[in-house]
């Protein structure tokens, strides 16, 4: 006959019967605050204010296949969106050996009904996209020149914010640089951001940002005067800021003699429906001062 002993009970502990209530000692908290009662995950989308664009219609211009394409076919929002940073962030810019290819994956992925429709007019997006003319701060140069190796896509960044109050970030505001800021009361936590994509050309450093804005129906919309203008009415002049802190500290922590004059080359911003091959339309192209960048790292940081 084998008898199973009972378990020995640990001390100060109590098994109890399914549905039993019982009565503990336990002290219950009061007053209970934490720490840090303002601390967030914080982003430029959750900053800025939020604009409505209206856009510029011209239907009478005449246009080819591809102006058509781009400003009558092609879908708006953020589904398109997401279509072109795929192709972006999957294409080598130097070759188009294998553009096929990623365009057709990324069109099964994202828009598998507009696979007949889209796909040698995206082909040619990426042409006119990457031999369109850059040029900022005494820099010419075309993403052809960019290989693999020197770019780095959504490169996501993380910093750590003291309490500062978003309202302050208003002041950075210039006549040719409208700043909004949505949030009036103290923030504190990690700013986080993710760049479309990084890279060196020629010995300095550059953020690019894709956009597949909508700002109206004829290249006349995108020239390069009239971008400012639409900078300030979707805040991104804001954006370009903070991911320009974020960069200057990323690169000081990796280039030991880093400055800021020598290193960084500026920020780009392409509103791919405007852009066109040898010309400079749908470019947006701006180094900020780095006063400017000294006094939001200085708001920024502890």
């Amino acid at each position: 006959v084998h008898i199973e002993e009972s378990p020995t009970i640990p001390e100060g502990y109590y098994y109890s019967k399914a549905g039993e209530v019982i009565e503990t000692n336990s002290a219950k908290a009061v007053n209970f605050q934490l720490s840090h009662v303002n601390w967030k995950k914080i982003s430029y989308t959750s900053l800025a204010a939020t604009h409505i664009h209206t856009p510029k219609n011209n239907s009478n211009l005449s246009e080819g296949a591809y102006d058509h394409f781009i400003f009558k076919q092609l879908i708006k929002g953020n589904k398109t969106g997401n279509l072109l940073h795929h192709i972006f962030e999957n294409v080598d810019f130097t070759s188009s050996q294998y553009w096929s290819y990623t365009v057709q994956d990324t069109l099964k992925k994202f828009a598998p009904k507009h696979r007949e429709q889209y796909a040698q007019m995206l082909y040619e997006l990426l042409q006119q996209i990457t031999r369109a003319k850059i040029e900022i701060e005494g820099q010419c140069f075309t993403l052809t020149e960019i290989p693999e190796e020197k770019r780095l896509n959504e490169l996501e960044f993380n910093f750590n914010v003291p309490v500062f109050n978003p309202s302050d970030l208003n002041t950075l505001e210039q006549s040719d640089s409208n700043i909004q800021v949505k949030y009036y009361e103290s923030l504190e936590g990690i700013m986080n951001g993710k760049m479309d994509m990084f890279f060196e050309y020629s010995g300095k450093y550059y953020i690019l940002d894709w956009k597949s804005n909508f700002l109206g129906d004829s290249l006349e919309y995108y020239k390069k005067e009239l971008l400012s203008e639409a900078m300030s009415e979707n805040n991104y002049h804001l954006q370009y800021l903070l991911y320009t802190v974020a960069a200057k500290k990323y690169l000081e922590s990796r280039l030991p003699d880093f400055d800021y004059e020598k290193h960084f080359g500026g920020v780009i911003y392409l509103f791919v429906r405007g852009v066109r091959k040898g010309a400079d339309t749908g470019i947006f192209t701006c180094r900020p001062a780095i006063e400017k960048i000294n006094a939001m790292e200085k708001m920024l940081s502890y």
